[in-house]
């Protein structure tokens, strides 16, 4: 049972992964990916013990159902997106929460984002 500087790197750029996918910092997730391969290579030749490695695993797999997550939610509203620009009519809420009915206008401009 070795201490392993990587391994207390890789936990601490777990949590800063973590971080930026909850806040939607997406951008940052290209930076850290670079780091993580590098230190997750370092823990071959490192050897942290069970317990380290145990939790790396967690944060990890925790990380990825995030990330998954919000893909599955981007896709979501791409679709609606795409939905809204095909229809005649879309459903809105006003501030009460009430539904109202709105044909939609199509101009002849194009917005880009």
């Amino acid at each position: 049972m070795t201490r392993s500087d990587s391994a207390m790197r890789l936990i601490s750029l777990l949590e800063a992964e973590e971080k930026a996918v909850l806040s939607g910092d997406y951008a940052v997730l290209s930076q850290l990916a670079t780091t993580r391969i590098e230190l997750a290579r370092n823990l071959e030749t490192e050897r942290p013990d069970e317990t380290t490695l145990r939790r790396i695993s967690q944060m990890t797999q925790r990380n990825s159902s995030l990330l998954r997550a919000a893909t599955e939610g981007i896709d979501d509203a791409r679709k609606i997106l795409n939905r809204l620009k095909k229809s005649a009519i879309t459903e809105v809420y006003d501030r009460d929460g009430a539904k109202h009915r709105m044909p939609v206008l199509h101009s002849g401009l194009e917005r880009k984002i």
